[in-house]
């Protein structure tokens, strides 16, 4: 990969989306997601998702999500 191009995972993504090809995209975040967390400098990469999952998770009422 190099500064103009894709991952070749991000690439299998959208083939299988122009293509109507069935592809677990969920797995694919959450396999970025793990391999982040221990690498040797873990950062929040996708916020948004965390809040949706801790606010549903805690059952919060009257947050917005």
């Amino acid at each position: 990969m190099n500064f103009n191009g894709i991952s070749y995972k991000l690439m299998e993504f959208v083939h299988a989306l122009v293509h109507d090809v069935p592809y677990n995209f969920s797995h694919y975040l959450m396999r970025n997601f793990v391999s982040n967390l221990y690498s040797s400098r873990p950062f929040l990469v996708y916020p948004r998702f965390l809040m949706r999952v801790i606010t549903n998770q805690l059952d919060f009422e009257g947050v917005p999500v």
